[in-house]
């Protein structure tokens, strides 16, 4: 085989890889600022200081607890800023919910058990307001990527409830691409980049 079929080759295959590339994970993440005021300073809140978490969820999700109006999703790689540093920090359970129930879309955050109390305490929690994040029924819900905009969020605890009502927030949901995946389509362009290097030093005169 010539070198330029076998460019030509490595080249086709190298799009044929990328023409596979799947979504396996879908990754939300958000943003808020916390009251300056009427606000305790804990673990995840302090008085007017700025918040991000961001998490993902497998496609499809993994769900249980499902009922008409929801369902609890595994999700990994949670992560939570206060102040642009990191929290080390994890909730129990993500709740999604449908729109035009009682919660009105999007979800809840669990730093605990879903009724809200652990020992007669109020857990931390944030509650999110605003469109439904997912197709189908909750029973076989269908992630897709976008911006969904939040009416109202509220974040609460033992001695906490922030209630907000931003016009402009969104719950950002980006698709994440399989490792595998990537693979197979750097792996090809690879070999051509040294395919190309190798015919170049063998050339006469190079």
């Amino acid at each position: 085989m010539s070198n330029r079929k076998f460019f030509s080759s490595l080249l086709l295959a190298s799009f044929l890889s990328a023409g596979t590339l799947k979504a396996d994970a879908i990754r939300f993440s958000l943003a808020g600022q916390f009251s300056p005021t009427g606000v305790n300073a804990d673990q995840l809140a302090a008085p007017g200081e700025n918040w991000t978490l961001s998490f993902k969820l497998s496609i499809p999700p993994q769900t249980a607890n499902i009922t008409s109006t929801g369902f609890d999703a595994a999700f990994s790689n949670f992560t939570y800023t206060l102040n642009g540093s990191t929290v080390n920090v994890a909730p129990q359970e993500i709740r999604f919910f449908t729109s035009g129930g009682a919660e009105n879309g999007l979800f809840n955050i669990y730093f605990g058990p879903e009724s809200g109390f652990l020992n007669g305490t109020p857990i931390p929690e944030f509650e999110f307001l605003g469109a439904q994040l997912f197709t189908g029924s909750t029973s076989n819900p269908t992630l897709a990527a976008g911006s969904f905009g939040v009416t109202e969020w509220i974040y609460s605890d033992a001695t906490n409830y922030d209630d907000h009502t931003p016009t402009s927030a969104v719950v950002s949901a980006a698709v994440v691409p399989e490792p595998s995946s990537l693979a197979l389509l750097i792996l090809p362009l690879a070999l051509v980049v040294f395919g190309l290097c190798r015919h170049s030093a063998q050339r006469p005169g190079a």
